[in-house]
């Protein structure tokens, strides 16, 4: 079972009981996609969940710094350095495009777990490049695309998440919401890995 519900409380005693009534975890309203995907992934896995006073059941499963493979597309200069230093400060390494048409090709030329997406750049912007990358990939295992941008609206947030946007970080980009995108990152890399057995198993299956 997974908790659906529009409150967010804190109270640690709230999270031992919601463990203690079988619940995996809690997703707050509105729900995301990549979030209900990791709740699901979550609960399928069947691993032990931890608890935390703030957070509660923890849904996502952490992975090792060194097994995302990142890709930061930025059109500043500035922006691209700051990033990789960053996530390099965490643990991170990571590959840097500065175009949307750049990101493209080193996307389906490479094997990213992650791309970091501007939204506002010349030529290409985030959203025809992200567009491109997911055609490119359909049928198969895909990056986590993360829309970034300076329009923190939360109309504009809605409005990239329903044009393939699997995550968003507004700019100035804080270091922790960034940490917790790249942890979703590698729960929905684990979702799909986890799809791809499973029809593979299957399909051998039939064939026996």
């Amino acid at each position: 079972m997974i908790l659906f519900t529009s409150l967010s409380p804190v109270e640690p005693r709230f999270w031992v009981e919601i463990q203690e009534a079988g619940f995996a975890s809690v997703i707050a309203k509105p729900a995301k996609s990549a979030q209900l995907l990791n709740a699901l992934a979550s609960a399928l896995g069947g691993e032990q969940r931890k608890t935390s006073p703030t957070t509660g059941p923890t849904d996502i499963r952490e992975a090792p710094a060194e097994s995302l493979s990142i890709l930061l597309v930025d059109d500043n200069r500035i922006n691209r350095k700051v990033g990789q230093k960053m996530l390099a400060k965490n643990g991170y390494e990571s590959d840097l495009a500065s175009g949307g048409a750049e990101a493209v090709r080193l996307a389906t030329g490479g094997s990213f777990d992650v791309i970091l997406m501007d939204i506002e750049m010349p030529g290409m912007d985030g959203l025809e490049a992200a567009s491109q990358i997911r055609r490119a990939f359909e049928g198969r295992p895909r990056p986590y695309i993360v829309a970034l941008t300076a329009n923190a609206q939360s109309s504009a947030r809605a409005a990239y998440l329903e044009a393939g946007m699997d995550d968003y970080l507004s700019k100035p980009v804080d270091e922790e919401a960034l940490i917790s995108t790249l942890k979703r990152s590698a729960a929905f890399r684990q979702a799909q890995h986890a799809k791809k057995i499973s029809v593979k198993g299957e399909r051998s299956w039939v064939k026996q």
